[in-house]
């Protein structure tokens, strides 16, 4: 809402996307802030059902996020049923620590992959 004004302004395109929060193992810095609950990835109907809501509200892609550096990446045979449902591109983020995590949701069906936690960790490193 705050954004909005700036986004007309500055005449961008907004593109409409469903952000779903799935629970990644612990809290996250954006359920804190936005003071919201994540879903649980174990009740697929749940997950499904918010999936299918996005798409019918209009948006162009949904995004799954289980938090920037969660414990664990998205249950990849719920990515897999998503997948099977919704005819929009699914963006897929939260816990992708390697490239094995990144081929695994590629191979379930994530149209794109948020890294930031690969590319944070490997930061540090350096």
């Amino acid at each position: 809402v705050i954004s909005a004004p700036i986004i007309h302004s500055l005449g961008l395109e907004a593109i409409p996307v469903g952000y779903i929060l799935l629970d990644g193992g612990e809290k996250t810095s954006v359920e804190i802030v936005s003071n919201t609950r994540s879903l649980p990835m174990k009740n697929y109907d749940i997950v499904i059902s918010h999936a299918l809501a996005s798409q019918y509200l209009g948006h162009k892609f949904i995004y799954l996020e289980c938090g920037s550096n969660s414990l664990k990446i998205i249950d990849l045979k719920l990515l897999s049923k998503i997948k099977e449902v919704v005819d929009i591109p699914v963006i897929v983020g939260g816990g992708v620590k390697d490239e094995t995590d990144i081929s695994d949701i590629y191979n379930a069906g994530a149209d794109f992959i948020v890294a930031s936690t690969m590319i944070e960790n490997k930061a540090r490193i350096a």
